[in-house]
């Protein structure tokens, strides 16, 4: 499993997830990777591509499967690696294919015309609450968190113009080869992202190539879907996906996982555990 954390963030924003499904019996790597990481020097969008694939490439030396799971502009990066790579499944978490949900700035569009300006390079896009977070409680622990550390497991404190510049355009490089993407797939976001508006989830899903892909709308949290409300969902959704894909890839059960017929009485029994 290789897991992508998103723009500015680091792997503090996949550790949760990373630790799940290392104890379930799948290999984890969870890089940073520079110029797309919170507090490493900037670099353009294809050298984040190179690291990725290079990760990549390394874990297929060793491994019989490889998967990738990314978060945010994470699960953007994804996307673009997988139109080059072939990977054994690939789960989107709240997929940053436009920044247009309800918390973001109405001023967000004018990005483009920013890169004229003289002063580019001093701004700084801040986070500022809700932090892609529902939970109050865990919302109240990121902003501590954010101001003794500087990042968090929503990302770091800031982002700058050349990263966001970037994100774009990687962005919109990405959505013009989606039809390139065939494997299979799993997408997940909230309902009511304030980052992200779920239909940009929908947009991928339906230009992917994917004969096997899945799209799951989560109703009680925000953008940040792997520390929120339903977190606990997105860890057993991602896990029993991966173990499919790779018992599919191989022909064989390594993993035993539920039948499709019965993922959502499944699903059901998870939740009712986790609130026991």
């Amino acid at each position: 499993m290789l897991l992508i954390h998103g723009l500015a963030g680091s792997s503090l924003e996949v550790a949760r997830l990373g630790q799940i499904l290392q104890q379930s019996g799948l290999a984890v790597q969870m890089p940073n990777i520079p110029g797309f990481a919170y507090g490493t020097p900037l670099s353009g969008w294809r050298s984040w591509v190179r690291e990725v694939r290079m990760h990549l490439q390394t874990m297929r030396a060793q491994y019989a499967t490889v998967s990738m799971v990314g978060i945010s502009m994470g699960a953007t990066l994804c996307m673009e690696v997988a139109t080059h790579e072939d990977v054994t499944a690939l789960v989107l978490l709240a997929p940053g294919l436009a920044y247009d949900g309800w918390a973001v700035p109405w001023y967000r569009f004018m990005l483009p015309i920013g890169r004229y300006l003289p002063f580019r390079n001093m701004y700084r896009y801040v986070e500022a609450e809700p932090f892609g977070v529902k939970n109050l409680t865990m919302r109240a622990a990121v902003k501590k968190m954010l101001e003794d550390r500087h990042e968090s497991e929503v990302g770091g404190e800031s982002i700058s113009f050349n990263q966001l510049a970037q994100g774009d355009e990687l962005i919109a490089h990405v959505r013009k080869r989606l039809d390139l993407i065939s494997d299979p797939l799993l997408i997940m976001q909230a309902a009511d992202d304030e980052s992200v508006h779920p239909r940009n989830a929908q947009y991928v899903y339906d230009r992917v190539s994917s004969a096997d892909k899945e799209l799951i709308l989560l109703g009680d949290c925000y953008h940040m879907i792997t520390v929120d409300n339903e977190r606990d969902t997105v860890f057993y959704e991602t896990e029993m996906f991966i173990k499919r894909s790779v018992n599919a890839k191989l022909g064989h059960a390594i993993f035993d996982v539920p039948q499709q017929a019965t993922r959502s009485l499944d699903r059901l029994a998870k939740w009712a555990r986790a609130r026991n």
